[in-house]
């Protein structure tokens, strides 16, 4: 394919985790114009590199401090923004998508990446909500992508690891015992490939999933593969006890609203909403009305639980284990 047929893509956020593995997987792809924003001073970052060794083009631009017309001239040309940011640069996004819409680009993809939530259920999800209020709004095109739980964070980490992450895959909710839809961030990168070029998606909401499974089988493959017992070092909390963290979670979040306040009601709102109602299921996507991915890529084949836990534990230390 000429890069005159290929679609023209812009990753914003291609230095962080989910980014990375996006821009990573566009390049894979081999079918997409691949570029990638960055703040000046960060193109000589490893992963900048590695993707600019791999073929991506960068420009550089800061959505946090730049105006809209100064984005405006980095988006000229571009037929798809694909926005992998924090929660703390949503802010950022706005900015970025009416430079989209003023540059005539196609569709644009928020930092999405999580549940498919009804209203009042989990407050990140609420702010993302009206990002999407904002982008609809707009009238730019747009795909939202969500991917339910993501595996990394629910596959225990090996007992001799460290870092924020090993501790929260220590910790879970409810009893193990109901469905929920997992994504590895591996495949998040893939599905996003085969989504951005496919008409059928154009002002809709995709949901991604490579399983559905319970606690208790996630774990019984975790503790098969890694060859250690890490179910037990799992605390599962109980509904009461994640009812109670949310509500002191509210209560410090009205108290001083801040992105860590933000933070800490993510987890015990999430958990409560997969563990304990066990809505994080494709069937509950679909019914509050998202494409699911798997029924319109039923030729791509997402990795099984078992099948990534084999990458988690013996082969990827280096980028899941990272203290981040």
């Amino acid at each position: 394919m000429s890069s005159e047929s290929k679609l023209t893509v812009l990753v914003v956020g291609a230095g962080g985790n989910t980014g990375f593995l996006i821009a990573t997987a566009l390049l894979d792809a081999n079918k997409y114009n691949t570029y990638i924003l960055c703040r000046p001073g960060s193109q000589d970052k490893t992963r900048i590199v590695t993707l600019k060794a791999r073929g991506a083009k960068v420009k550089l631009g800061d959505i946090i401090n730049d105006t809209v017309e100064e984005l405006e001239k980095n988006l000229i040309g571009v037929d798809v923004v694909v926005s992998a940011v924090s929660t703390s640069s949503m802010d950022g996004e706005k900015t970025l998508f009416q430079a989209a819409k003023n540059a005539g680009v196609q569709r644009v993809v928020p930092s999405d990446f999580g549940f498919m939530v009804p209203p009042g259920e989990i407050l990140l999800s609420d702010m993302k909500r009206k990002l999407h209020s904002f982008i609809e709004e707009l009238g730019v095109g747009y795909t939202f992508i969500e991917v339910g739980w993501w595996m990394d964070l629910v596959l225990p980490y090996p007992s001799n690891t460290t870092g924020i992450l090993a501790q929260r895959s220590y910790t879970a909710g409810g009893t193990g015992k109901v469905k929920v839809a997992f994504t590895p961030r591996i495949d998040i990168g893939r599905f996003v490939a085969h989504i951005i070029a496919d008409p059928r998606t154009l002002n809709q909401t995709v949901f991604c999933y490579s399983d559905q499974l319970t606690l208790d089988e996630v774990y019984d493959i975790a503790n098969r593969v890694s060859g250690e017992d890490l179910r037990s070092k799992v605390t599962m909390w109980t509904k009461a006890q994640l009812a109670k963290q949310i509500e002191d979670a509210r209560v410090a979040y009205e108290q001083a609203p801040s992105v860590m306040t933000i933070v800490g009601r993510v987890v015990p709102e999430c958990y409560y909403y997969m563990y304990v109602r066990g809505h994080n299921t494709v069937e509950k996507a679909k019914e509050l009305g998202a494409l699911d991915a798997r029924a319109l890529y039923p030729d791509f084949q997402p990795l099984s639980t078992e099948e990534y836990a084999k990458l988690f534990y013996k082969e990827l230390p280096d980028i899941f284990y990272s203290n981040v």
